[in-house]
Order: structure tokens, then C-alpha cells, then sequence
């Protein structure tokens, strides 16, 4: 089902019947979250699209990115591991768009430790 933020929050979102299952939220900003909804949040797995053509595909938790997923930047940069609370937080490899590969550890979305640098020309 597809639905419209501004008609979820006329429902009151996290009080209303939308339970389980796949939906579609479009957001005010253009911003459109594909995926599981619990409760009106995001809980689960699912994708959000950004207008910038940025998107993140994975685990989501109370409406925030969390456990594994994928976030592909508009610039051409990927991400791939694990997130917590909205962040990379844990084991990742983030590819720039110039090729650079950094494989390691992330906390609050820095990289902490760097187990691996490869680049690529």
C-alpha cells in the first residue's frame, strides 16, 4: 500500500491500523521508505530513497538503520555492513567512487580501525 505522510499523521502514524507487511511511505520532502512497518515505524527490512538518487537498503529498527544493509550515495560511494542507531557502527566496507576500498571497523559512523586499504585505479 502506498501512503502519503501527511495522511499517516492526520491517522496519528503510531496509533493507527498499518501493521506488517510491505508498504510504501511517500515523504512531504519527495523522500519515499519501501518495507516492513510496525506500528507506523520503520521496523524491519526495507529501502528508503532520497530525492538525490541516495538510497538505503537493509535492517531498520524504530525507524532508524539498523543491523545489515547497503547504503549506495548519490556520488557513486557504497557502504556494506552494519549500522546502529541511524549510523555505520561495527564490521563495514565502504567503497569510494574513486575505487578506494575500506574494510574495517566503524563506531558512531567513523572509521575506527582499518583492517584493509585497497585501491584500484
Amino acid at each position: 500500500m502506498d501512503y502519503n505522510l501527511k495522511y499517516l499523521k492526520y491517522l496519528n502514524l503510531k496509533n493507527s491500523k498499518i501493521k506488517g507487511g510491505k508498504n510504501k511511505i511517500t515523504y512531504p520532502d519527495g523522500t519515499y521508505y519501501e518495507g516492513d512497518i510496525n506500528n507506523g515505524i520503520k521496523e524491519g527490512k526495507g529501502k528508503h530513497t532520497w530525492i538525490n538518487g541516495s538510497y538505503y537498503e537493509g535492517e531498520w529498527k524504530n525507524n532508524k538503520r539498523d543491523g545489515k544493509g547497503k547504503m549506495f550515495y548519490s556520488n557513486g560511494a557504497i557502504y556494506e555492513g552494519e549500522f546502529k542507531n541511524g549510523r555505520k557502527e561495527g564490521i563495514g566496507k565502504h567503497i569510494t567512487n574513486q575505487g578506494w576500498i575500506y574494510e574495517g571497523e566503524w563506531e558512531k559512523g567513523k572509521k575506527m580501525e582499518m583492517v584493509n586499504l585497497l585501491i584500484f585505479h
